[in-house]
């Protein structure tokens, strides 16, 4: 699990995942899903509208979140080979940062 830069609750920011060492030679992304835990009321969002997937990597920009609490983010993808991959990011969000 990567551990990323915390954020306020009022920011949004750009996560991405580059799978491009994962990967064997010509494969490719084909689909992918972003998820965070814990996820009740004030949780994280996905701006589905900003999500960007090229061939060797995933992008979204993040936003939300409560304060003081630690969210597990997880990017799913499925590859051109049939593989199902997984990352895992760690969030903070803080007061201020």
């Amino acid at each position: 699990m990567k551990k990323i830069d915390p954020k306020t609750p009022e920011e949004k920011v750009r996560l991405r995942i580059d799978y491009s060492q994962r990967l064997a030679t010509d494969e490719t992304i084909e689909s992918q899903e972003w998820s965070a835990t814990p996820g009740y009321p004030d949780a994280l969002t996905f701006s589905a509208e900003a999500l960007t997937v090229d061939e060797l990597t995933t992008e979204v920009l993040c936003a939300g979140g409560e304060v003081d609490i630690v969210y597990t983010i997880l990017n799913e993808v499925v590859t051109s080979a049939g593989q199902i991959l997984q990352e895992r990011l760690v969030l903070k969000i803080q007061e201020q940062v």
